[in-house]
């Protein structure tokens, strides 16, 4: 038996060993493992030290994506690399922007646009407002084509960091875009020079040449109301009375009946046409007294002699509104009807002219409403502005100039307005529109003073003297006032010491940018409004505190009465944003606005911000100023 329980034993012993230094092993194998599949992950990691391009941003529309179609015609196009990077100047010139021309890169049809000297066309790269962007400018806009950006990672010509590291980590990158930008005018010849099959030349006085880009819609080229020649001195429009179209030029011919001498500007482009129904009115909005609407016309550019071109206007109420057509041409005799919004005439005084001479009605609107204004020419008063139809008998055409104009005021001086039951209508606005009101203290509506005061509960008890804080006490309500307005100044002249000698303000540039700032943060927490003069108000001086005192010490600074001095025996450094300067004037323009001290709390009025991040005004000063200047309005305008 003892023979047999020390085998056991042995044999358990053993086991155990044997299981425990297999498991040992395991553990190991396990841990060599998993190092080794740790070192292989990071083995597979590529660290991205050289720049990366994060967005190619033209100036015109937003960032350009891989193979996108865009609308517009950059000029310019900055490349934005990663924050932090640091673009090498020197390393710009591989950039390049490739042209298809054909629609496929890599022949020898594509055009580059190249930083190279003897490149063509040129291409300027430079670095931008920032150390991570490049700029890339064109010499015009680029026309409509595909496109390739290309940024040279690897090679002599690679883009680099400051730190020598390649662009994309060695790698060329490429972004394809495309712009599609329909038909443009490429030139404007104005009453050109033609040569005759005879070989003599003629100048076609009448006539205007516009050359496009591209081979244009024939209907669309030969339609006379795509083109308006405009008196840029007094609007009067001119459609041509032919328009004719090359194919193979990409050329418009246009023939006027006449081109009068002047400055004139050539409008290429769909107008407002048609124009003649209730649901494809001109919109001109809600119209007032000295707000009229004005536009300059045409009749004719659609339907011939019978064309109407219809407005639509709002009256806010019953009233009078006068509108008067003027012929821009001596032989357009115009016609005027009024409608209400269900395309029925309503009753107006007519004041016609004869042709050439200016028409005009006066309406007196029965209510707050819609109208409509027909013009057309005389003849044509027939039609139905429901539909457009039955327009017949019109007798001319030609440029006008229309003008709606109303005695209905906006504003009336009521200044209950502010709900939306009561809010002001302005009505459909068709365009500008400008009217003059003010914010007005409600004496009706009464607030809560603001904390701050000396016995508000909960407030420290502190002697008069020399804590008096702001010396404000009470907690009931207040009624609201206007905004108070103070002025400042940076007088020349500020005093004598000793007696007979004149002091100068010795303030520095930086200093009066300072005190400008200091009367800013002021207004941005408090219902005060602060004015640099020349000669009134606060008084801010570097100088000498014994023109007001001859017993103050020199280098002490002082606010006396409604002057504020800065001792120019300190030595105020720079004087930059929270530097010392800063830091006492705002002390002491805190004075003179009517705070205390405040040394037993952590204040600008009191021992400084020190051990904190400073902020100006503190905490404790925005408290104090807000109880003496509430930025309570009991007055909203809608």
């Amino acid at each position: 038996m003892v023979l047999n329980d020390w085998l056991s034993s042995f044999r358990g012993s053993m086991s155990r060993r044997v299981l425990n230094s297999w498991r040992k092993k395991m553990k190991r194998q396990l841990k060599l493992e998993s190092a080794a599949s740790r070192t292989e992950l990071l083995e597979t990691r590529t660290l991205l030290t050289g720049p990366q391009l994060v967005s190619a941003v033209p100036n015109v529309g937003g960032p350009i994506t891989p193979n996108q179609i865009r609308t517009d015609a950059p000029n310019e196009i900055a490349l934005v690399f990663g924050d932090g990077q640091t673009i090498d100047g020197s390393s710009l010139t591989g950039i390049k922007v490739l042209r298809a021309t054909d629609g496929v890169f890599g022949n020898s049809n594509d055009v580059t646009y190249s930083p190279l000297p003897a490149a063509t066309p040129t291409l300027y790269s430079g670095l931008g407002d920032q150390a991570n962007k490049v700029v890339l400018r064109f010499a015009e806009n680029l026309p409509q084509d595909n496109y390739r950006i290309f940024i040279p990672g690897s090679g002599s010509l690679a883009l680099k960091d400051t730190l020598g590291n390649n662009f994309n980590n060695g790698v060329n990158y490429s972004l394809d875009f495309q712009l599609n930008l329909g038909p443009q005018v490429s030139s404007i010849v104005p009453q050109p020079v033609v040569r005759n099959p005879n070989g003599t030349l003629s100048w076609m006085q009448n006539q205007v040449d516009v050359y496009f880009n591209e081979d244009m819609n024939g209907a669309a080229a030969v339609t006379t109301s795509n083109y308006q020649l405009i008196d840029t001195t007094s609007g009067a429009i001119r459609l041509p009375v032919s328009a004719t179209y090359d194919a193979a030029l990409k050329k418009a011919s246009l023939t006027f009946s006449s081109i009068p001498s002047g400055t004139w500007r050539l409008q290429v482009g769909a107008n407002s046409e048609p124009n003649n129904t209730i649901a494809t009115a001109v919109n001109a909005g809600r119209i007032f007294d000295n707000n009229d609407f004005l536009i300059n016309a045409h009749l004719g550019d659609q339907n011939g002699v019978n064309d109407v071109d219809l407005y639509r206007f709002e009256m806010s109420k019953t009233g009078t509104a006068v509108v008067t057509v003027v012929p821009q041409s001596p032989s357009l005799n115009t016609y005027l009807i009024v409608f209400d919004k269900n395309g029925v005439p309503v009753p107006y005084t007519s004041l016609p002219g004869a042709a050439g001479q200016p028409d005009k009605v006066v309406i007196l609107a029965p209510s707050q409403g819609e109208y409509y204004v027909g013009v057309t020419s005389f003849g044509n008063w027939a039609y139905n502005i429901n539909d457009g139809s039955n327009a017949v008998g019109g007798t001319g055409t030609g440029g006008y100039t229309l003008r709606i104009e109303s005695s209905i005021q906006l504003y009336t001086g009521n200044d209950n307005n502010s709900s939306y039951e009561t809010a002001t209508p302005l009505g459909n606005l068709g365009g500008e529109q400008t009217f003059t009101a003010s914010i007005q203290p409600q004496t009706n509506v009464q607030f809560p003073i603001p904390p701050g005061g000396i016995d508000e509960p909960g407030h420290r008890d502190i002697p008069p003297s020399p804590e008096s804080h702001i010396g404000s006490s009470g907690t009931g309500t207040y009624t609201p006032t206007s905004i108070p307005v103070i002025s400042y100044h940076f007088p020349d002249v500020y005093g004598q010491f000793p007696p007979g000698n004149t002091l100068h303000n010795a303030i520095t540039p930086e200093q009066m940018q300072r005190t400008r700032e200091i009367f800013d943060l002021y207004s941005r927490i408090a219902g005060v409004q602060f004015v640099e003069t020349a000669n009134s108000g606060i008084a801010v001086i570097t100088g000498d505190p014994r023109a007001f005192d001859p017993q103050i010490p020199q280098g002490v600074n002082l606010n006396a009465g409604n002057s504020v001095i800065m001792s120019s025996a300190n030595n105020w450094g720079n004087s930059e944003y929270g530097g010392g300067w800063m830091t006492v004037a705002l002390h002491e323009i805190g004075h003179a606005l009517g705070l205390g001290h405040s040394y037993d709390l952590p204040s600008i009025q009191g021992g400084g911000l020190s051990g904190v991040e400073p902020s100006f005004p503190g905490d404790v000063d925005v408290v104090h100023m807000q109880r003496l200047y509430p930025s309570d309005s009991s007055d909203i305008d809608l």
